[in-house]
């Protein structure tokens, strides 16, 4: 968090965004936001004014000009999937594991039309990064 405050565990109608993405929009703190979302099963749109109670910096460009995040409670009433998720998000031990992970998993998280993908599938200039780092140390 590079301003403002984090998220509070309740269903407000705050919103956490990408600082590249503040200034592509020209927010700040304290100012509303409207988000349009689709319904996760209709593909009706849902329409809902947040104000943006903080502003984050992940040193990566994508997610810092792609990313705002609700508080959960209010992301599931406004995409209609009741309690249900959308995106889960897993962490490794093995940094390995990170951009393949193992069969078990992407087989176990697969199941009734869920889809698993790894960081590099998830966001490609990761994983271009990445390649591009060992081939220049290859060279070096």
């Amino acid at each position: 968090m590079i301003k403002g405050e984090y998220l509070k565990n309740t269903d407000t109608m705050e919103l956490l965004i990408g600082e590249k993405l503040a200034k592509f929009l020209g927010v700040d703190v304290g100012d509303k936001v409207v988000i349009t979302l689709s319904q996760a099963k209709t593909g009706t749109l849902s329409q809902e004014m947040f104000r943006v109670s903080g502003i984050f910096k992940m040193k990566n460009k994508e997610m810092d000009t792609n990313m705002a995040f609700i508080n959960l409670k209010k992301g599931q009433e406004i995409m209609a999937i009741g309690d249900n998720f959308h995106e889960i998000v897993i962490k490794f031990k093995n940094k390995q594991d990170l951009l393949n992970p193992p069969t078990d998993l992407l087989n176990e998280y697969s199941l009734n039309d869920n889809q698993f993908l790894s960081l590099k599938k998830l966001v490609p200039a990761i994983d271009a990064g990445i390649q591009f780092t060992n081939y220049s140390l290859y060279i070096g």
